[in-house]
């Protein structure tokens, strides 16, 4: 029970300290972990290392590595600013267009931080020239990010899935846990943002300083596209066909990581971009560190006691009608104050086994989406990093506090 204690001590007191003082949480926890793992539970060096997930760190580098190109050379800058040029007489829909672009972006595998990083600037300048509200805007940015960020491509459902997939008792169950989790989270953004969308569409005021230019994609923009496009194509193809032909089949033995590490060298020898500068611009190292970290001290925990210990809190203390609701509710406080995909998903995943078992009438894969819709529900909470990189973006100091 000591380790026990200590671990959750650690949790809390990393948590607290990353958020308090902007230190990275997954420092901490590493080393945390480590102290943790070798003193009190004497895990052995190979165990200890087995518990970084590192197809996940992959799979998050490489599509990373592959989309920073796009960044890079400015071709999703100058797809937004070429749809935004059709969209000049129809000023009403550009919050619904922000919406759109901002699922298919996240979605796609760019991921809901890199999308509100890049749209945000771009959405907040236009609602101040449009005179437009701008939580309609943010609302925009913010719920598009977060359903694309949470499909099987996104950042947030590759994390997701991997963590599903590596309890034993839903192995292999991930990716149809992570597409029923995606389908809620669409309902719930989706009624979100039109309800926003229909209280301000016409408060608008008449703007003539709206006027977008585009002057054209240039060759390396269109190579990229073109190549972005042909990836897309090829993932939906591999995962189609993995769904409808048997196991023996080279589908099952290829992962969209493959796919899109191949992409991402194909890019470098195109020389669609400077790939030093995709790799420091481009590749989340912060998000890839705390992951690394709260997986070690999750891990330590876990073999502490501390995911039994929790699910029997939640199961004793919480009634059958409103253990869902409250599930949501927990992870949407957690991520509030501490990342979504690093902290909160690892924590109470593990839990879903014995929540379930308590609650025989819900299926394991409503706990997941609790779970999951419910943490990404506070994305746009100021203290989350796609609500302050929208805060960051609004032009005027003064809305900034109403926001």
């Amino acid at each position: 029970m000591i380790a026990l204690y200590i671990s959750l001590a650690a949790i809390i007191l990393c948590i607290f300290v990353g958020f308090r003082y902007k230190f990275n949480i997954g420092i901490l926890a590493a080393c945390a972990a480590c102290l943790i793992g070798g003193m009190l539970l004497r895990i052995s060096p190979s165990d200890f290392f087995s518990l970084v997930p590192s197809r996940t760190l992959f799979t998050i580098a490489s599509i990373t590595f592959f989309y920073g190109f796009a960044l890079e050379n400015q071709t999703l800058q100058q797809v937004i600013n070429t749809s935004l040029v059709r969209l000049q007489q129809k000023k009403s829909y550009i919050p619904v267009f922000i919406f759109v672009l901002c699922l298919l972006i996240s979605g796609i595998g760019v991921g809901a931080p890199s999308t509100c990083a890049i749209i945000a600037p771009i959405a907040m300048s236009l609602a101040l020239s449009l005179k437009a509200p701008s939580v309609l805007f943010a609302a925009a940015v913010s719920y598009g990010s977060c359903i694309g960020g949470n499909f099987i491509l996104g950042q947030g459902g590759i994390i997701a899935q991997s963590l599903i997939d590596g309890e034993a008792a839903f192995s292999g169950s991930g990716q149809l846990f992570i597409l029923n989790a995606s389908f809620h989270s669409l309902l719930v953004f989706c009624t979100l943002f039109v309800s926003v969308w229909l209280m301000f569409r016409n408060t608008s005021e008449t703007s003539n300083t709206f006027s977008p230019s585009a002057p054209g994609f240039s060759s390396i923009q269109k190579r990229t596209l073109g190549l972005i496009l042909a990836v897309v194509f090829i993932l939906i193809l591999f995962s189609a066909a993995s769904t409808y032909f048997s196991e023996a089949t080279i589908f099952s033995t290829i992962d969209i990581s493959y796919i899109i590490a191949v992409a991402g060298v194909t890019a470098m020898l195109l020389r669609l971009a400077n790939a030093e500068k995709v790799i420091k611009n481009h590749i989340p190292l912060q998000t890839l560190i705390t992951f690394t970290g709260m997986s070690l001290l999750m891990g330590v925990a876990r073999q502490a006691g501390f995911v039994d210990w929790l699910s029997a809190l939640v199961t004793e203390n919480v009634p059958a009608f409103f253990i869902l609701p409250a599930l949501s509710l927990i992870s949407s406080s957690m991520s509030c104050f501490s990342s979504t995909t690093s902290v909160v998903l690892p924590t109470l995943f593990p839990l879903v086994k014995d929540i379930s078992a308590a609650f025989p009438a819900l299926e394991p894969e409503l706990f997941f989406s609790a779970i999951f819709v419910g943490s990404t529900c506070s994305g746009i909470s100021p203290f989350s990093t796609g609500g302050a990189l929208i805060l960051g973006s609004c032009p005027e100091k003064e809305n900034r506090h109403p926001l």
